[in-house]
């Protein structure tokens, strides 16, 4: 039996270790960091009645998946909205609560940066299971001929409480965003 003992300013918080995505392969890992040196535009548009909303299709390891989200600012600062994930490789429906919401405007779109909490898990998901907070992320690029070039999203990666208000506070970069495919987002700043 040993003890150790840290000087007061070698104490840090931790906090445990993020399941992986349910998107991304078992040997792959998300690489998560926060976006600190992002050159953001006057603060995030109005505040009020930000949105964010988006469908579409991915093809991750040749399979399809399928993607739904909308999540709305409203005017009292109250986020409402809702996620759904069928990953057909895996025959699993993953559906949840959008409880926070960052949006960040840029040209031709705009980036939101969401957060919630899982409400229903269909087919077997490690990781992921009904009040699991959940965070990802969503890159609008324009519309139609006016885009930059196509939408998109991250991955859903199963976290923690602490790194959903971080999420929401600061915008954090989830690895790998994927374009979408037959399938459009769209961010309102």
């Amino acid at each position: 039996l040993s003890l150790a003992a840290c000087a007061p300013g070698d104490l840090q918080t931790t906090e445990p270790a993020a399941a992986p995505a349910l998107d991304v392969l078992a040997d792959e890992a998300a690489d998560v960091f926060e976006l600190e040196n992002v050159d953001r535009p006057a603060a995030t548009g109005n505040g009020d009645n930000q949105s964010a909303t988006g469908h579409g299709n991915l093809t991750v390891g040749g399979e399809l998946r399928t993607f739904s989200f909308s999540a709305i600012r409203h005017p009292n600062r109250e986020v409402t909205g809702q996620f759904q994930i069928k990953n057909r490789a895996s025959d699993v429906v993953i559906h949840g609560a959008v409880t926070c919401l960052l949006v960040i405007p840029r040209p031709g779109g705009g980036a939101a940066f969401m957060g919630g909490v899982v409400t229903r898990v269909d087919g077997n998901a490690p990781g992921f299971f009904e009040g699991r907070p959940v965070i990802f992320n969503a890159f609008d690029n324009g519309e139609g001929a006016n885009a930059r070039f196509a939408d998109f999203i991250s991955l859903v990666l199963a976290t923690t409480p602490q790194t959903v208000a971080r999420q929401c506070a600061l915008g954090l970069r989830i690895s790998p965003v994927l374009p979408v495919e037959a399938g459009n987002i769209q961010v309102r700043p």
